[in-house]
């Protein structure tokens, strides 16, 4: 079988699954597709990465994540505008928070891809992987709904809040958009300042520049 039909494989055995829980699979192109489930706010998103290598289809470790909507729309309005503008589609496939799941094999090491080469191990992926995101996700989507631990993870800056929200400028926008929600621009504003205080290098620059389009 060809790539492209092993990856509709995956996704028609995925979407079966998936479907029944409220999911609805989004192609964003070169991007990939995104599994989006609605909730009050926003949405719970699943990414399965996938790769192809010599003739097989390989999916890398399963990315959930939780995106709220006033929080990823605040943060884009005021962002350096790029040479291709953003679409509503490009705010949309953001992560507010995120977690990269990894299962571990029997001897300690990590299991980093599942392989697909016919239509029968694309069935069995499906069965076997889907269930099990499905259970971290869960877990995942229950710690952050409510935006006050949310807020918390963002204002961190600690193991936990980097394994959750990736880089410090990034989480630093995304507490004050909430925080402009939450509390108001001058509880923003005054967050704003103290994340300058502790940002470094480049992410100090681009933040200062972003929260100044931000909170004028």
């Amino acid at each position: 079988m060809k790539v492209s039909e092993l990856k509709r494989c995956l996704w028609r055995e995925l979407d079966a699954i998936l479907n029944e829980l409220g999911f609805t699979r989004v192609s964003y192109g070169r991007s990939g597709d995104l599994y989006c489930r609605t909730v009050a706010g926003g949405s719970q998103q699943i990414s399965f990465p996938t790769y192809s290598r010599g003739g097989r289809v390989e999916v890398y470790c399963p990315y959930v994540s939780l995106h709220l909507d006033a929080v990823e729309e605040f943060v884009a309005r005021f962002e350096v505008p790029s040479p291709v503008p953003l679409t509503p589609s490009d705010i949309e496939m953001r992560s507010t928070l995120g977690l990269t799941l990894v299962k571990w094999s029997l001897i300690g090491l990590i299991e980093k891809t599942w392989i697909i080469s016919d239509e029968s191990s694309a069935y069995k992926v499906a069965r076997k992987l889907a269930p099990w995101v499905i259970s971290k996700g869960t877990s995942f989507w229950g710690q952050f709904s409510d935006n006050l631990e949310v807020l918390r993870i963002l204002l961190g800056d600690g193991k936990e809040s980097r394994r959750y929200g990736g880089l410090d400028r990034f989480r630093a926008e995304r507490a004050v958009a909430l925080t402009f929600r939450l509390d108001g621009k001058e509880a923003a504003r005054k967050l704003a300042e103290a994340k300058l205080l502790v940002l470094r290098g480049d992410q100090h620059a681009e933040f200062k520049d972003w929260m100044h389009r931000a909170l004028p």
